[in-house]
């Protein structure tokens, strides 16, 4: 039954929204495309106001605007539907490439903080594990090439399991001497090898203790050689994945590392440090230059502050590079290492990021 703001209405106003409606169902175009209907509907009712009800010459006007009120509303149409399929196209783009990866969108709540343990050997002693392990969400055991035995092996899987945090592989060169941290000139092939050969390594430990190896880590010289060589990044990535594709890949954010894994479909983490100052590329300053390592708690938990919350760093030039994390580092050699991670654990809880292992941010 129409209503009385119906009836009051001129009926030559009716039939023209009427048929504006039944032109929008035709056109194919959103109900609510038309409601905002053009200069035309503002014309006839001026007009109705001064002849009454009746329109002279309604069908010829309305005719003539008729391929106005479409093309106005096509164009707001479009212009509406291409922001809409853009915004639709990168949201569909970060779902694909969170699904490729298995990886949550939950960085920003949750995050990960690792640490390098394991690389004691015979009768030296390096870090503070013991201390640290307690404190952190996930390890990267050295494998026997730059350090560790194992005895030291076993031990530290045995406290990683017993704290029940993410163990993982931490390969690199096979260069005792100089700490994994010299850059060795091997082929991609070799350098698959040696991960191959330190992940079997660790396995076996791990497998003997009931526990499970959920990453892997490049050492040293191996990592930062191939954050920048995108065919040692692949030959490694390559390598973890034919030994078990469910481990988590864990790389320099931004590095060729990350872009090999991406390109295989290997579940990757990006991993951001603590305590090492960063180049404009983003890569980590060497170790040779002042400064290269952090030695300031303060310094360092304000800048992994602002890489969590901001996805920013400032690198040695003084200007700031885009970094993403999805793990924090802090090397467990540094004389610093049990003040960074406790410092730098409290400050993340008291700003309501939760610290978890790989395994709940990245999902294989």
């Amino acid at each position: 039954m129409p209503s009385s703001r119906n009836k009051c209405r001129p009926q030559g106003i009716r039939d023209y929204e009427g048929t504006a409606d039944r032109l929008a169902a035709m056109s194919g175009y959103p109900q609510t495309c038309m409601d905002k209907r053009p200069v035309a509907r503002h014309s006839l009712l001026k007009m109705t106001a001064k002849s009454g009800h009746k329109i002279p010459g309604f069908k010829k006007r309305y005719k003539q605007t008729e391929k106005k009120v479409l093309q106005s509303t096509k164009k707001r149409y479009e212009k509406s539907h291409t922001k809409t399929a853009k915004k639709t196209a990168q949201k569909n783009d970060t779902k694909k490439r969170y699904k490729q990866t298995g990886r949550e969108e939950t960085y920003m709540s949750k995050i990960d903080l690792n640490c390098d343990l394991g690389e004691s050997f015979g009768a030296y002693t390096i870090g503070m594990d013991v201390d640290v392990i307690p404190l952190i969400s996930s390890c990267n055991i050295a494998c026997g090439y730059h350090a560790s035995d194992p005895l030291v092996m076993r031990r530290t899987i045995s406290l990683a399991k017993e704290a029940g945090i993410g163990i993982g592989a931490h390969p690199g060169y096979p260069d005792l001497m100089g700490f994994g941290r010299r850059n060795l000139n091997v082929s991609p092939e070799e350098a698959a090898a040696y991960v191959t050969y330190q992940l079997g390594a660790l396995y076996a430990f791990a497998k003997s203790a009931g526990a499970q190896i959920r990453h892997v880590k490049p050492h040293g010289a191996l990592y930062n050689m191939a954050g920048k060589d995108f065919s040692l990044a692949l030959a490694i990535a390559k390598a973890v994945k034919a030994f078990d594709p469910s481990l988590i890949l864990l790389g320099l954010s931004g590095s060729e590392s990350i872009r090999a894994a991406q390109e295989i479909g290997l579940p990757y983490a990006r991993e951001v440090f603590a305590d090492r100052a960063y180049m404009p590329d983003g890569s980590l300053m060497p170790r040779n230059r002042e400064g290269a390592v952090i030695h300031d708690e303060n310094e360092a938990i304000l800048r992994v502050i602002r890489m969590v919350k901001e996805h920013k760093v400032t690198a040695c030039d003084g200007n700031d590079i885009e970094i993403v994390p999805d793990s924090i580092c802090v090397h467990g050699d540094n004389i610093k290492a049990l003040t960074f991670v406790t410092q730098i654990r409290s400050t993340l809880e008291a700003e309501g990021i939760q610290i978890a292992p790989l395994s709940e941010i990245i999902y294989s």
